[in-house]
């Protein structure tokens, strides 16, 4: 797998690559397009302008047939009307519906479901150490086992606090996750791609 520093320097040579290529596109459609001098119409500054212009004669040559009003008579003719479902009424202004609660859950199946969950994550401990408390507790009584606990939780990297880490730590954090090494020249290798 490849790491995200070998990623990130893939990417930045195919943007290079894709802007050397975008840039010969441009130029090869503007060929194409020709000069605004070269449009037959009134207006020769922009192709927006002159397209509208184009669109006006259109209209015009149809009788100014596509009109707001004409879309306006369309649109209404299409709109949805209420038509009441199963179970709802609707009498004057007002909608009423009937609703079947036989499918919400009883008090007894949500007591079911918590005590199912419960059991999964208690999950067979012994009886000694079955709630937070007891766990809790037995750690407090066994300072050796917090001493380790604590040690190994102290060398790894914390998602919620600052910490403070050597270089070499922060470099071997980031291998671990498949970061690389993140001082990598990512412009330098756009510049070399884009054949700047």
């Amino acid at each position: 797998m490849a790491t995200l520093n070998e990623n990130l320097k893939s990417f930045a040579a195919a943007l290079g690559n894709d802007y050397k290529a975008l840039k010969s596109s441009i130029s090869a459609t503007d060929n194409k397009i020709g000069t605004l001098a070269g449009l037959e119409t009134t207006n020769k500054g922009d192709i927006v302008t002159a397209m509208n212009e184009l669109k006006e004669s259109i209209v015009d040559v149809q009788g100014k047939a596509i009109t707001e009003e004409a879309v306006d008579v369309k649109l209404s003719a299409k709109q949805d009307k209420l038509t009441p479902g199963s179970g709802i009424t609707l009498t004057g202004n007002t909608i009423s519906a009937s609703v079947d609660l036989s499918a919400l859950a009883t008090i007894a199946s949500v007591d079911d479901k918590i005590k199912v969950a419960v059991s999964k994550l208690i999950d067979g401990a012994d009886a000694t150490l079955d709630t937070f408390k007891e766990v809790q507790d037995m750690i407090r009584s066994d300072q050796t086992v917090a001493s380790a606990l604590a040690k190994t939780v102290g060398n790894k990297v914390d998602y919620a606090n600052a910490q403070t880490l050597t270089t070499a730590q922060k470099l071997q954090a980031c291998t671990n996750i498949g970061i690389g090494d993140p001082s990598i020249d990512l412009v330098g290798i756009y510049n070399t791609a884009k054949g700047a």
